[in-house]
């Protein structure tokens, strides 16, 4: 995922310290969430807001870390701050925002 983000820039594996914001997504079960009839569209009432199956959002944080050692910072070490979430989604998937820190506890936003 980060590999193939940095193939298209031009941008060097940085020094530095580094944020990072997480956001996954993955698709509502159909089984038992959705109501039935002309209303077949429709999430139940009781259906879950909130996907509290595996993988746990720690597992996913590891796995975007590990993805860009050696293509966005050398070591995952560099990252000082950090969010994730998990969530349900119309489209799966993971958004990663990497920002890279400076001496004054600000940031730049990194593009890919």
């Amino acid at each position: 995922m980060c590999f193939e983000a940095a193939i298209g820039t031009s941008r060097s594996v940085a020094h530095g310290c580094f944020g990072v914001w997480r956001f996954g997504a993955r698709p509502v079960p159909g089984r038992g969430h959705y109501r039935t009839g002309k209303h077949a569209d429709q999430l139940r009432d009781t259906a879950p807001q909130w996907p509290i199956v595996k993988p746990d959002v720690t597992k996913t944080i590891r796995a975007v870390e590990d993805a860009c050692n050696g293509v966005v910072w050398h070591d995952d070490a560099q990252i000082v701050d950090q969010y994730a979430t998990k969530r349900y989604g119309d489209t799966p998937g993971v958004k990663v925002t990497v920002f890279q820190m400076d001496d004054e506890d600000d940031f730049q936003l990194m593009d890919f």
